[in-house]
């Protein structure tokens, strides 16, 4: 029997620099018993990277503007599933696993001697100390999260959820401010 079922949306920061974006649809059975199904997308620094990479940059008019730095971007879609407790008449924690297909890429990087090219002073460029070559890849991965929520209404609710993905790729942990919006089934105030 389906008590609840809302969708979640979240924002928040990872290890490694990172910062995460999750969209998911989660529903509350019978004996607070839950599921999710969602959607990650993860950008941190690469775990690879090595430690004296040096980023090549543009010269436009004297002003150096620095190349972005080599990412991880995930693509995490996860089923999950778990139970959540009531922790006061608005207030509930809930905690879940499951698995997950993870899609990002693998980066090769190659020392290389930098170049450098210069017009009048006022234009110009400079490599990276390393070539990077990527290969994109997929890999099965297990997701463990749990959550903290606030029902503030009968159909929202503000939260706090701390997460990691285990996977071959890259294993990210992160945290999220979380809004849930839908059928929360409030209980009403005496």
């Amino acid at each position: 029997m389906l008590k609840k079922i809302y969708l979640q949306l979240g924002i928040g920061g990872t290890n490694q620099k990172g910062s995460v974006g999750e969209i998911a649809i989660q529903a509350v059975f019978k004996n607070n018993w839950t599921s999710t199904l969602s959607y990650q997308g993860i950008n941190m620094q690469h775990k690879n990277m090595p430690a004296d990479y040096e980023r090549g940059y543009t010269i436009i008019l004297i002003i150096p503007i620095p190349d972005a730095l080599p990412q991880q971007d995930l693509k995490v879609h996860s089923l999950t599933a778990g139970k959540t407790f009531q922790a006061g008449k608005n207030f509930s924690f809930s905690t879940e696993a499951g698995p997950s297909i993870v899609d990002g890429a693998d980066l090769t990087f190659t020392r290389q001697n930098t170049s450098n090219s210069f017009y009048p002073v006022l234009f110009g460029y400079k490599e990276a100390n390393y070539k990077i070559s990527q290969k994109n890849r997929s890999s099965l991965g297990a997701l463990v999260k749990a959550d903290v929520s606030w029902n503030f209404s009968s159909f929202a609710a503000l939260g706090l959820g701390i997460f990691t993905n285990i996977n071959s790729i890259q294993s990210p942990f992160g945290a999220e401010l979380k809004l849930s919006v839908g059928w929360m089934k409030r209980k009403s105030k005496n």
